[in-house]
């Protein structure tokens, strides 16, 4: 990993965004949105900003419950109604009351996705016995 790698991952820990971090790193501000998104993918950096914020989490002590449980004092006290809101969004994601995709658990029995079934399972066997 180079430098400017290096660095903008101690840069986006601070804050988590991947634009900034980029500018902070000396990236352009032409290519900062889309190099701090291909960092991201990157693996070794992605595996380097998952073992900094683990370590960040485990001096502060943080626990998945104790921003459960910070979140629940916010949705429920907040003093302003848009912390408030927000709050319950992320307790309703963690509970996964949300759904961002969509998850096929079944398939529908029609005679069309028989037969595509088949053909499948047909083929599949033809390039096992070649």
């Amino acid at each position: 990993m180079n430098a400017k790698q290096t660095r903008f991952v101690q840069e986006y820990v601070v804050d988590l965004n991947a634009t900034q971090a980029a500018l902070r790193a000396g990236y352009s501000p032409k290519t900062a949105y889309s190099q701090g998104q291909r960092l991201l993918k990157d693996a070794e950096v992605a595996s380097l900003i998952a073992d900094k914020t683990q370590k960040t989490a485990t001096r502060l002590e943080l626990t998945a419950e104790m921003v459960l449980n910070g979140l629940m004092e916010i949705a429920l006290h907040g003093e302003r109604e848009a912390n408030r809101v927000r709050s319950w969004e992320l307790l309703g994601k963690h509970l996964a009351l949300f759904a961002d995709r969509l998850e096929v658990t079944q398939v529908p029995a029609s005679d069309l996705v028989k037969q595509w079934v088949e053909a499948l399972e047909a083929d599949l066997q033809e390039k096992v016995e070649s």
